[in-house]
C-alpha cells in the first residue's frame, strides 16, 4: 500500500465521519495489513477477514450506546442524512 492509497483511505474516512458513517476494511491481503501495524492508520480502521464480517459489524450496536439508543451509528450506506 503506497502513500496515495493511505491518503485515499483517510479522505474516505473523513467524509464518512462527517456524515456519521464509518469505513471498515475487509479481505485485506496479509502483506497490506502489516502497513496498519507500523503506521498511524492502525487505530483508525477496523479490518475484517471477510466482506460479510465487515458488513455485519455495521448492524451491531456499539458498546457506548445507552439503552435509549441515543448514539446509534449509521453505516456508510445510510442515505437518510445525505442532502
Amino acid at each position: 500500500m503506497d502513500q496515495a492509497a493511505m491518503h485515499l483511505l483517510l479522505c474516505c474516512l473523513e467524509e464518512a465521519l462527517k456524515r456519521n458513517g464509518d469505513v471498515k476494511l475487509a479481505a485485506v491481503p496479509n502483506g497490506e495489513t502489516a502497513v496498519f501495524g507500523y503506521s498511524s492508520l492502525g487505530g483508525l480502521f477496523e479490518v475484517f477477514a471477510t466482506v460479510s464480517d465487515a458488513t455485519n459489524s455495521f448492524q451491531q450496536t456499539p458498546k457506548s450506546v445507552t439503552q435509549t439508543g441515543a448514539a446509534v451509528r449509521r453505516s456508510h450506506n445510510d442515505s437518510s442524512n445525505v442532502k
